[in-house]
């Protein structure tokens, strides 16, 4: 009996002192039986505030519902994991948390005790070593991207040349087809590189890492030097996972550059994809509790590497590289993308042979997506009109979009800026069916301008032009009313298409 109470008493204390949230559910109710303070602490609450509740009927979380199945689903398994969940303190800060979960038998109770450790300070610093990343990335970058938009900007005025001299309808076609390829070309580069360098906080979605590797293995084809050849060997049988894209993409781009660094002569460097299984990987990494994992492989046939070098290669700062050509930061980088995602990563090399890095993701299964808000169609009144007022900087655009939408049989209005196109529209705002506006705009934004056009008339259509939007405000803009948001460079056939998409009689 004594040595039970000891063992009670200790318990309690370190149940009491821990650093660590913890909170004792009943296992039949899944009401809190206990909260230990360093949850009222982390969370706000006062014990007498979660002690009898159930946790997802409290404020704390985004998804109530996932939290309860959650929940549900440790009747059949005692144990579960969650490396980001986020949770939601009484004076509204958003937390990071990790949790971990696991259900006993406490004397003649069943429980589920959940542990719950504060990652958020960590997870913001690991944001900011990233982003240092990416831009030291960048500039790495930077010869390459530089090279090659040279070649496009050289494509471009060449064949404008040849353009202008004339010649027959044969040849005009063909340079004005040369002259589109190398236009999307160029832009294709550009949209990879602001999904890379935008600073986003993480954010799972659904990730097709075939895809992904694809996209990968066309930018670094645009940008390192041809004397290094890019195999891609993907298995169509690998499964979606949830994953941050840009983390990734930024990670496997880091290989990728360190590859591209080991080969200074030219090689191969080749990107894979598979599928393994929790028995075949527990042999290395005996902590891998998911079924299946997803594989991803970047391997190089350069330098290689000795021992001492591969047991510091992810340390922060550690680089065998001079200064000017990198800091260190990008297999520290890789390595906590790796981590976040509860994958695992592995590195067989050989000094004078090459190098292959193993990343190991898992597999698991997420709710099916409802219909984002951003694809639901905008209800606003009939079109009474086919004019279109088009709101641009840049001269020579404004221009040419003026000629052809004007060659499509519509009336078009010219603005130069945001307060311009606001004094156009009040002059014409019966006739003004349509506004096509660019974002940047001098004087006043696009977007104030728009805003302003809707009080003054409210079932107004709108397109808004942009080359740096992101799904999260292009679905902010279309739930404001924008029907329809284009990405620029864009071609004559997406603009025409968009606007007609606008003016289409809806119902």
């Amino acid at each position: 009996v004594e040595e039970l109470e000891a063992s009670e008493a200790q318990y309690r204390r370190l149940f009491e002192t821990a650093r660590e949230g913890i909170w004792i559910l009943d296992a039949r109710s899944g009401k809190i039986l206990e909260a230990n303070p360093f949850v009222t602490e982390l969370l706000g609450f006062e014990e007498s505030e979660l002690v009898g509740k159930l946790p997802w009927q409290l404020p704390i979380y985004p998804e109530p519902r996932t939290a309860e199945r959650r929940f549900h689903a440790l009747r059949d398994a005692t144990f579960d994991y969650e490396p980001d969940l986020a949770m939601t303190t009484k004076d509204g800060r958003t937390l990071l948390v990790e949790a971990i979960s696991s259900a006993y038998v406490a004397g003649n109770r069943n429980v589920v005790q959940c542990n719950m450790r504060d990652l958020t300070e960590r997870r913001r610093l690991e944001d900011e070593l990233r982003q240092v990343q990416k831009l030291e990335s960048i500039g790495r970058l930077a010869g390459g991207i530089a090279h090659d938009f040279n070649n496009i900007l050289n494509i471009i005025s060449a064949y404008g040349t040849l353009l202008a001299k004339g010649g027959d309808a044969t040849k005009r076609s063909q340079s004005a087809d040369a002259i589109d390829k190398a236009v999307q070309r160029g832009a294709a580069l550009v949209r990879q590189l602001l999904t890379f360098a935008r600073r986003d906080g993480t954010r799972f979605e659904k990730v097709d890492l075939n895809a992904l590797l694809r996209e990968l293995a066309s930018m670094v084809s645009e940008t390192f030097p041809k004397s290094i050849r890019i195999d891609v060997e993907l298995d169509p049988d690998v499964p979606p996972i949830k994953a941050d894209p840009n983390q990734l993409h930024q990670a496997l781009l880091n290989l990728c550059v360190n590859a591209r660094d080991a080969m200074p002569e030219g090689g191969e460097l080749k990107l894979a994809t598979a599928v393994t299984t929790r028995e075949k990987l527990q042999a290395r990494f005996p902590e891998a509790t998911e079924d299946r994992y997803a594989c991803i492989g970047v391997s190089d046939k350069g330098q290689g590497m000795d021992d001492q070098t591969r047991n510091r290669i992810f340390e922060p700062f550690f680089t065998t590289k001079k200064a000017e050509q990198g800091s260190g930061l990008g297999l520290a980088v890789v390595y906590g993308v790796v981590n976040a995602h509860s994958g695992f990563i592995d590195v067989v090399t050989e000094k004078g042979t090459g190098t292959s890095f193993s990343i190991y993701l898992p597999v698991r299964s997420f709710d099916e997506e409802r219909p984002a808000p951003e694809d639901q169609q905008v209800a606003t009144a009939a079109v009474t009109s086919e004019t279109i007022l088009v709101v641009e900087d840049e001269e020579l655009l404004l221009d040419s979009l003026k000629s052809l939408i004007e060659a499509e049989g519509f009336r078009v209005l010219t603005a130069r800026d945001g307060i311009e196109a606001i004094e156009t529209f009040e002059k014409h705002r019966e006739d003004v069916g349509l506004v096509l506006a660019d974002l940047g705009l001098p004087r006043l934004g696009g977007w104030e301008a728009l805003a302003r056009m809707r009080k003054l008339k409210p079932e107004i259509r709108a397109i808004v032009a942009s080359g740096t939007l992101d799904l999260s405000q292009r679905a902010e803009m279309r739930r404001s009313g924008v029907q329809t948001t284009i990405r620029k460079p864009y071609t004559a056939a997406e603009m025409l298409g968009a606007i007609r998409q606008a003016l289409r009689p809806l119902g």
